[in-house]
């Protein structure tokens, strides 16, 4: 059962008649603020109650907040009913600065922290963040400049655009938490399954992420089968003597080839796994699903709920989709909850595939080039010189840090 409460006082609940909204609608979305839209009739005993940019509305399912904003914006058409819209409580991280800084040899966690201090040294009490989990690992080296923009902006672009990942404010004894998480939160024991809670599917996928003949590489060897270029681990002696696998999906599209490399794998056996859950499953990271859903956590005890971050396993042998993905979004009617939309996977890897390939060919096909000209040149300087020069080039430390093969002894003339 659904409640809303302003500032700790009622206003929502389907026991009570005089306590109605109209048309009251939770959108909820992953790295975003969600909303909240409602309908308020003259005659409802909070109608005059709502103080912009500082009332605090809360959405319950049961006893668990679903939602935490503010309102922002108000509407009333000819009979004063008035449609209010409210932003999540991520928005009180747009309303706080980031002063001029230099922030070096910071990790994920110890950078988000300071963020924090600074939104909550310039924050309302009840908008304040307490770092909560964090398990992206950017490692220990991470550097930055603040410069006036607001924190919300700086987490997503110096945190989020950067290393992935998915921010979630989570309540807990009063208390409100910002967690920063690599990976999805929870894996829901309620699938979306034609027949049983599936009421309308619809996807969307970038064809250019489609592969279904994969040649899987992996670290560099040392060795080298064609001048300038470096051999890399293959799948060969754990595969038959092939170096590719093929997909189910082959049958449907054709044979679409394609190389994914894996630079930290050692060994064959190890390179074939990673290659075989690529054309299982990653290549799939970009379907979208849309769904409306009945959520049926609503109507069964051991069920749970829907929650956005949710892993979602999919079940729809006629769209041909049997696999987990990440709710990123969710859309409730208070009112009307059995109709509730949700989305699985991220849409804007959809818009970016396509550059992102194009742009991890470029900077590839400009590295070997490099390495090939080099290699060229450095056999060139040796084959022609009749005596070769060798530099050294030493660090304050002593330690050779370039080595330098030249045409002539002075490296001004080389």
């Amino acid at each position: 059962m659904y409640k809303v409460t302003l500032d700790g006082e009622l206003i929502y609940t389907p026991l009570a008649e005089e306590l109605s909204l109209i048309d009251p609608i939770v959108k909820l979305e992953a790295n975003k603020s969600g909303s909240f839209t409602f309908g308020m009739a003259p005659g409802h005993p909070m109608y005059n109650s709502i103080v912009f940019r500082q009332s605090l509305i809360d959405v319950y399912q049961d006893d668990e907040i679903i939602f935490e904003g503010v309102p922002v914006s108000e509407e009333s058409d000819f009979q004063n009913v008035k449609t209010v819209t409210c932003e999540g409580e991520l928005t009180f991280l747009n309303d706080t600065l980031q002063r001029q800084a230099k922030y070096t040899n910071r990790t994920t966690s110890t950078l988000l922290a300071a963020y924090l201090q600074n939104h909550n040294d310039q924050a309302d009490a009840n908008k304040q963040f307490q770092l909560g989990i964090v398990t992206v690992d950017g490692g220990n080296s991470i550097y930055r400049y603040t410069n006036y923009e607001s924190t919300l902006k700086e987490i997503q672009e110096d945190l989020v655009d950067n290393f992935g990942g998915y921010l979630r404010v989570r309540h807990d004894s009063g208390v409100r938490y910002l967690d920063y998480l690599a990976d999805s939160p929870r894996t829901s024991s309620q699938p979306v399954k034609i027949g049983q809670n599936l009421i309308d599917l619809s996807k969307n996928l970038d064809s250019m992420d489609i592969c279904t003949v994969l040649i899987p590489l992996g670290e560099k060897t040392g060795e080298s089968d064609v001048e300038g270029l470096d051999k890399r681990l293959t799948i060969e002696s754990v595969n038959s003597g092939m170096d590719y696998l093929v997909g189910t999906a082959s049958g449907v599209y054709g044979n679409i080839w394609k190389t994914v490399t894996w630079n930290d794998v050692t060994t064959p056996a190890a390179l074939k796994a990673k290659g075989q859950d690529y054309l299982d499953s990653a290549q799939w990271a970009n379907l979208v699903i849309e769904a409306t859903a009945f959520d049926l956590g609503l109507a069964i005890e051991d069920v749970q709920a829907f929650r956005v971050l949710d892993m979602i396993r999919v079940v729809s042998a006629p769209h041909g989709i049997d696999r987990n993905f990440v709710l990123t979004k969710l859309q409730i009617n208070l009112n009307n909850p059995g109709a509730t939309k949700i989305t699985l996977g991220e849409e804007k890897k959809l818009s970016l595939s396509a550059q992102s390939a194009a742009a991890k060919a470029e900077i590839e096909r400009a590295e070997t080039t490099i390495m090939v000209d080099a290699a060229n040149n450095t056999r060139q300087i040796l084959e022609t010189s009749t005596q070769g020069n060798v530099y050294f080039r030493y660090n304050e430390d002593g330690v050779i840090y370039e080595i330098d093969i030249m045409d002539t002894d002075d490296p001004a003339t080389a």
